[in-house]
């Protein structure tokens, strides 16, 4: 039995022995391991406690209370100690002794980030009562700007601190507390910084002649204090009274600006009152202006711009509607040549006439003008080898009197405005001349004007055709005018376009040699010739007309009236417009072997507004015997107008749709279908409601409310308004969409596009 004791209890040892060991191997150990269990445990007992504080629901205030303050140092101690008391344990178990720690340190973080997020109110404040200072004095100078750039900067520091706070509660909470009036202020302020850095910017543009670039930033400049004055009374909604209009800032900016716009412009007095020894800008060299001229010409004066590349505008003012006589010399201006009134007479020393003179404009030889606006009263002149491309006469006044002389053959005359009269002189050559508002038409004996199309803007709108028009072809467009014809003018031709279906009022004393679609009363038309021995014969007339073909997009039908005689066909040809129409028509006998045949049903393919004559001719040796004309009608009943990009640019408000198909060209885009959104906020969208109105050129769309297309791209600059309510969406600026409804594209024939929903916008800046 001994024996059997003995290894019992020697068994019993080597167990115990064996358990010691996973404790500790030595006594030294085993106080190590005690030691550094305890300091852990404590560590994590005084982190523990400072849960409580940070949870800000719970506060009071957000201050750093003496109470917490001391518990984080408790803490942060503690975890010191048993840092070092874990990192020197070089027993088993010390990964869950670290692991341990790490619970407590991470309470620690929690806190610490917190004392340093609340501890970013004193730096905040320095930035915010700098900047206050200057807000309060209404002042804006370097300092200033700079000010408000430190006090942006520090709150994206802060911003960075406050993202760091544990729980999206406390976040919230130490937002609202420290940011939102910093915010408030940098933002009452944004816009009033942004255009003091935008003239400086400017200032520099044109210290360095990059006109161009500086002429940019203006308009960007001009679209900054409409937009300040809309974001300031949004904000002021919100948070009232924090968004202050600040006059002494702005009238800083605003003699700042006035003194930048002189750096944009050449100003040239018109001072000689010598025709044979006028004021001259120019010399016997090409020289390249990028700035705009503003020219100023009083009464008996003179003045000849020559030999420029102007890359600007031209801006001529009379005084009080009278000026003198203004020449452009091998003048090419990339910009428009504008007339109109300045507001007061500068002292030239000129003589003040009896009666008004209005001003005269020669557009000599060598120079092109690319659109010329006239908003007053001129006479206009056109020497040989002068061009001339839009001709716009837009006058604010029903009384003035615009003279047209010399070769504008090439010039697109448009009439509008309030209308005016309108005198053609002897020596005048006009290919072309719109009327969209009332006016009277004057032509001198010899005046050569090929075609007139009255298209009104306004009913009722008066158009009065006087004097020699015998080369004119009239073409009433719509039913809004009432058109005079007085006594003694000749017209040669007036036809109604066959979509005109109103009756048209015509007073008419004198004469209209040939009439389509319209009877014109108490016509007196020149007697044609009745032949005889010495009578040149002369081809015959064909009564000729065009509908759509309802069948079709792309056919009109053409009908003759009356049969061809006997041994006779017609035979047609499609012209590109009235000139080449009028070049193209056969005289009696002419060979007429290559026209195509008109077919028995009279439909052919053209399209909409070409010219189409008509010939009889003999089916034996093709002579041309009888000729007509008249204008295609081709509609279409369907609009498969599409894009599929489209584009914001924040810093100038310009929407571009690019990727356009199936874009005809008699259509219009209706804005107001455009509705721009955000994928990821289902009620964050606006549709646009400003005023838009369609621009000369792609080029020319430079201020809010102007867009065009060209080429596949719609350039659109939006309102202030829009622009506002787009950047103010939820989510703006990430997975931006727009929607395009039903009618955002309408051709010629009213078809409206269907809708294309949700194209992807890229925004610019990011």
């Amino acid at each position: 039995m001994k024996k059997s004791t003995k290894s019992f209890i020697y068994t019993a040892a080597i167990t115990a022995a064996t358990t010691s060991a996973v404790i500790a191997s030595s006594p030294v150990e085993a106080s190590e391991s005690s030691n550094a269990a305890d300091l852990v445990k404590k560590a994590n007992q005084s982190a523990g406690l400072l849960k409580d504080y940070y949870d800000l629901t719970k506060w009071d205030k957000i201050v750093i209370s003496k109470e917490f303050l001391n518990a984080y140092n408790k803490a942060e101690n503690n975890i010191k100690r048993a840092e070092k008391a874990v990192s020197e344990f070089k027993g088993f178990n010390k990964n869950k002794l670290v692991a341990q720690l790490e619970i407590a340190k991470s309470s620690q973080l929690k806190a610490a980030r917190l004392i340093d997020a609340i501890n970013m109110e004193k730096e905040l404040n320095i930035h915010v009562n700098r900047l206050q200072k200057y807000i309060k004095a209404e002042t804006i100078n370097d300092d200033m700007v700079e000010a408000y750039y430190d006090l942006a900067d520090q709150m994206k520091k802060a911003e960075r601190v406050f993202s760091k706070v544990y729980g999206e509660k406390n976040r919230e909470i130490i937002r609202g507390k420290f940011l939102i009036e910093p915010k408030i202020m940098k933002e009452s302020v944004i816009y009033e910084v942004s255009s003091y850095t935008l003239q400086n910017e400017i200032a520099q543009q044109l210290e360095e002649d990059k006109i161009q670039e500086a002429k940019e930033n203006y308009k960007k400049l001009e679209r900054l204090e409409r937009r300040a004055i809309a974001i300031k009374e949004a904000g002021n909604k919100i948070h009232k009274g924090k968004y202050p209009e600040l006059k002494g800032m702005t009238n800083i900016l605003k003699e700042s600006k006035n003194h930048l716009q002189s750096g944009f412009v050449i100003q040239i007095d018109a001072k000689s009152t010598e025709k044979a020894n006028p004021t001259v800008y120019g010399t016997k060299e090409i020289t390249t202006v990028k700035k705009d001229l503003v020219i100023t010409s009083s009464e008996g004066t003179y003045l000849e711009l020559k030999n420029l590349n102007v890359e600007g505008d031209i801006l001529i003012k009379t005084v009080n509607g009278s000026a003198g006589q203004v020449k452009l010399t091998n003048v090419n201006a990339k910009g428009i040549v504008k007339v109109e009134d300045a507001a007061e007479k500068p002292a030239t020393g000129a003589k003040t006439l009896a009666s008004p003179s209005f001003i005269q404009l020669v557009i000599g030889g060598g120079s092109k003008i690319p659109i010329l606006n006239l908003y007053v009263g001129a006479q206009v002149s056109a020497e040989n080898h002068a061009v001339i491309g839009n001709l716009i006469i837009n006058t604010s006044k029903s009384n003035e009197v615009i003279s047209l002389n010399g070769e504008l053959f090439l010039a697109y005359v448009i009439v509008k405005g309030q209308g005016a009269e309108v005198k053609l002189g002897s020596d005048v050559s006009l290919e072309e001349m719109i009327l969209k508002t009332s006016a009277i038409i004057n032509a001198a004996k010899g005046a050569k004007l090929n075609s007139l199309l009255i298209e009104s803007e306004k009913a009722p709108s008066d158009i009065t055709l006087k004097g020699d028009l015998s080369l004119a072809y009239v073409i009433i467009r719509n039913s809004n005018a009432a058109i005079n014809i007085a006594e003694s003018t000749v017209v040669k031709k007036i036809e109604k376009n066959p979509s005109v279906t109103e009756e048209i009022k015509i007073d008419n004393k004198g004469s209209v040699e040939e009439a389509v679609g319209i009877e014109i009363p108490n016509n007196t038309a020149p007697p044609v010739s009745s032949g005889g021995s010495d009578a040149t014969p002369t081809i015959g007339s064909l009564v000729v007309s065009a509908e759509d073909d309802n069948t079709s997009d792309d056919k009109t039908v053409i009908a003759v009236n009356g049969a061809a005689q006997s041994g006779n066909e017609f035979v047609y040809k499609v012209f590109e417009n009235m000139t080449d129409a009028n070049a193209g028509k056969p005289v009696l006998n002419a060979d007429v072997s290559s026209w195509s045949p008109l077919p028995s049903n009279g439909i052919i393919t053209a399209p909409n507004g070409k010219i189409v004559v008509v010939v009889e001719r003999n089916a034996t040796d093709k002579k041309a015997k009888k000729v007509g004309q008249t204008t295609t009608v081709t509609e279409d009943s369907t609009n498969n107008a599409a894009f599929t990009i489209a584009a914001y640019n924040g810093d100038n408000n310009i929407l571009e749709i690019s990727g356009l198909t199936n874009v005809e060209a008699d259509s219009y885009f209706d804005l107001k279908k455009l509705t721009y959104s955000n994928a990821e906020v289902p009620l964050a969208l606006h549709t646009l409601a400003g005023n838009y109105k369609l621009a000369a050129s792609l080029s020319k769309v430079n201020s809010e409310g102007e867009y065009f297309y060209s080429s596949g791209t719609l350039k659109v600059i939006l309102t202030d308004g829009d622009a506002v309510a787009i950047e103010a969406l939820s989510g703006f600026g990430h997975i931006d969409a727009l929607t395009a409804a039903k009618g955002w594209n309408n051709d010629g024939k009213f078809n409206q596009a269907k809708e294309i929903s949700n194209i992807d916008v890229t925004v610019t800046p990011e």
